[in-house]
């Protein structure tokens, strides 16, 4: 593999455009190496001000680290330094196409034009193409400023008369909003208000800089408090689902008994032995958990296709995929976000507050046959049977994800309680 050119600041901004490329280009499909090599180039050539050159070797010990092979790194190495050429090329009367630095040869300035504008031959790319079903649910939703930062939120009802009641859906890592789609109809059918929305840091809302946003638990449970100020909420359902969101749920619906009617808590981590899943443990490592951050194909097709019994469409992935494709603020907020899951304590301390004898609100605790990350409480929940405002129910053949793989017993779930 011959060395990569030097880095100035537009070939590191081309770097970083063609990491973005190759998470969903077709020739990558089968190459998880390939989008290794990619972000090791980008990655260094963006945070490394001192870095001239990104080498072969330095290339190659990257790639070896994640046990891929020299072919792969041969492979990538090639596509990657086609792309860089873009630095050089000059413009041509033929659209979308640029003459090669040094010959008379037009080609095409860019591949795989359904995601992708070309880009202009002297100042990087224009932009990545939303996905139409990220189009589509973008234009659901609006935008609820809390504390400086702008959360995107769908907010729907009965199309007529008042709302039985108001749910508000909070999602786990690493979901979002649009994870609750087709709960948020089946609700509203039925008569109710769905509220989903997405974190800082996820989907559509702001990626704030971890220097600014803490991501931790309490400034999670600072920002669902100012949303709910925010919206105007008094009186909610709320469903906390997953890693932060179910944790989350419980600390909010225990220290806002006035606000929160029921609570329905969906594959939350509560046993005391529960861990971080394995594309969250990866994302801890040294260095290389940075490098899993970034990438789109981890954060979304790993999580959603390693957590219950199905593979999600092409289509559904896309919009996960996309904010990571995006901007790496997408994945340096999710980095933080699971580094700063303070898992055993928020576990001991949820547990803590179900059994207390203060916690009073009606509380439906799902269990999810097919849920791969987390096992059953049943300690906790022998300790909960035979109180009044507690409850159980099994959603046979849902995944840990159950709003993706099964919304309409989700749904029903929560209009029983």
């Amino acid at each position: 593999m011959q060395a990569i050119v030097a880095f100035d600041s537009q070939a590191a901004a081309f770097a970083n455009a063609v990491w973005r490329q190759t998470s969903a280009h077709s020739a990558f499909a089968d190459s998880k190496a390939a989008q290794r090599c990619s972000y090791s180039i980008a990655t260094t050539a963006k945070s490394n001000a001192r870095c001239s050159k990104v080498t072969s070797e330095s290339v190659s010990q990257f790639l070896h680290s994640g046990s891929c092979s020299n072919a792969a790194a041969d492979f990538c190495g090639g596509v990657l330094l086609k792309y860089l050429q873009c630095c050089g090329r000059k413009r041509c009367s033929t659209p979308g196409h640029a003459i090669r630095a040094g010959t008379n040869v037009e080609e095409p300035m860019y591949e795989d034009g359904d995601l992708y504008e070309a880009p202009d031959a002297y100042g990087g790319w224009k932009g990545i193409r939303k996905s139409p079903l990220t189009e589509a649910w973008e234009k659901r939703g609006k935008l609820v400023t809390v504390a400086g930062y702008e959360w995107f939120v769908v907010d729907e009802g009965p199309e007529t008369g008042p709302p039985k009641s108001t749910i508000l859906l909070l999602p786990g890592l690493p979901a979002h909003s649009y994870s609750f789609r087709e709960v948020i109809r089946l609700l509203c059918e039925a008569g109710h208000r769905a509220i989903g929305f997405d974190w800082p840091g996820f989907g559509l809302s702001d990626k704030p800089s971890p220097k600014t946003f803490g991501y931790r638990p309490t400034d999670i449970l600072d920002g669902l408090e100012g949303l709910v100020v925010a919206l105007g909420l008094e009186k909610v359902t709320l469903v906390a689902q997953g890693f932060l969101g179910g944790t989350s749920g419980i600390q909010y619906a225990a220290a806002h008994p006035d606000h929160v009617a029921k609570l329905v808590i969906m594959n939350a981590p509560l046993r005391e032995d529960c861990r971080l899943p394995k594309p969250f443990q990866q994302m801890t490592l040294p260095f290389i958990g940075a490098a899993f951050a970034q990438d789109p194909t981890r954060l979304a097709d790993l999580s959603f296709n390693s957590s219950g019994p199905y593979e999600m469409s092409e289509d559904d992935l896309q919009v996960y995929r996309q904010p990571y494709m995006e901007s790496s603020d997408a994945g340096f907020a999710a980095l933080a976000a699971v580094k700063n899951l303070d898992l055993k304590n928020d576990v001991a301390r949820c547990r803590a507050l179900l059994t207390s004898d203060a916690y009073r609100t009606p509380t439906l605790l799902t269990l999810c046959s097919q849920d791969k990350w987390l096992s059953q409480p049943s300690d906790l929940i022998a300790t909960l049977n035979g109180r009044p405002w507690f409850s159980t129910t099994v959603l046979d053949g849902a995944g840990h994800f159950a709003q993706e793989d099964w919304p309409e017993k989700v749904a029903a779930a929560i209009r029983r309680l």
